[in-house]
């Protein structure tokens, strides 16, 4: 599902990614381990279209991130390493503008946002403002925007940062359940252990080389 190819790319003189080949099966759950700065969230964010490599390819579903980025976009979420917060805006209100920008009209948008917020557990708070979420929530919610659109793979940049132990536990436990449901996951981190309980596989990366 997942086929990273030669992938290169380079700021300047620096290599932030260097010649790094791996794959990802279906319905299963990925590590993608090192630390900060070793070209982890280049590779992903080039996997998700939103940046372009300097050579090499990224393949989801065998449709290449840079050749056609629109149909890599139907069948992948992401969820960055970073949420924005939108002022004024409720939990359910957020995640029907996602669903509205997937094109997601009448029932199957409402289908969406119910299973989403269910899913996630959040269906009891969405009436609640964004800004007034805890950080647990603000990654449940960043989990269901990527998921909004029921795409076939999931890369999650660093999902559990900054999570107490039992946000962690149940984090794990909803990235587990994807992927009974036949999704594919790709999920980073910069600690071993944090990987090590849901993940089938890991790749290790330092200084945008696999090891």
């Amino acid at each position: 599902m997942i086929e990273l190819v030669g992938l290169h790319r380079n700021f300047g003189v620096t290599r932030a990614v260097d010649d790094v080949s791996f794959q990802v099966h279906r319905g299963t759950v990925f590590g993608y381990i090192g630390p900060n700065g070793a070209g982890k969230t280049t590779s992903m964010r080039i996997l998700a279209t939103l940046d372009l490599p300097t050579s090499g390819d990224a393949r989801v579903d065998g449709f290449s991130a840079v050749d056609d980025p629109d149909r890599v976009r139907q069948r992948l979420g992401f969820m960055p390493d970073y949420f924005g917060v939108y002022p004024n805006t409720n939990v359910r209100e957020y995640l029907d503008f996602f669903a509205r920008a997937y094109g997601l009209r009448g029932k199957a948008r409402l289908d969406a946002l119910r299973y989403v917020m269910g899913f996630t557990k959040l269906d009891g708070l969405a009436e609640k403002p964004i800004d007034g979420l805890s950080k647990g929530m603000k990654q449940r919610l960043c989990l269901g925007r990527a998921m909004i659109h029921d795409p076939k793979v999931l890369v999650l940049d660093e999902p559990a940062a900054g999570l107490d132990p039992r946000a962690r536990i149940e984090l794990r436990e909803m990235i587990r359940q994807l992927a009974v449901e036949g999704k594919t996951v790709l999920v980073s981190s910069h600690i071993l252990t944090e990987l090590a309980e849901m993940c089938d596989r890991v790749a290790i990366i330092e200084q945008g080389r696999l090891l």
